[in-house]
C-alpha cells in the first residue's frame, strides 16, 4: 500500500505530528506513538507515494491516527496554538 502526507504547519513553533496504529480511544500523552514527524515553523512538509514506493514508512496493521503536538516527547500533550493542515494518502 502507498502512504504519503501534504502538512502545513502556519505556526511560528515546529510542531510534532503523532501516527498511533490503533482503531480504539488514543490519550495523547499515553498511546504508544508509532511514528513521529517533525513539522519546522511556518512550513509545508510533502511526501507521497511516488517517492515512497517500494520504502514504506510505517506499515499500519489496526488503523490510522493522529494528533498534533508541540513536544517531541510521545508523553507530551501540549497543542499548538494555530491548527494545521493536513492530508494524508493511504492505499
Amino acid at each position: 500500500s502507498d502512504l504519503g502526507w501534504n502538512i502545513i504547519n502556519p505556526n511560528s513553533s515546529s510542531v510534532y505530528v503523532k501516527f498511533y496504529d490503533t482503531t480504539s480511544t488514543v490519550t495523547v500523552g499515553t498511546t504508544t506513538v508509532v511514528k513521529t514527524l517533525l513539522i519546522p515553523a511556518m512550513s509545508t512538509v510533502v511526501y507521497g507515494s511516488s517517492t515512497m514506493r517500494g520504502n514504506s514508512q510505517f506499515v499500519f496493521n489496526r488503523g490510522i491516527q493522529m494528533a498534533v503536538t508541540t513536544g517531541l516527547a510521545d508523553s507530551s500533550t501540549s497543542t499548538p496554538i494555530l491548527s494545521i493542515y493536513t492530508e494524508i494518502f493511504y492505499r
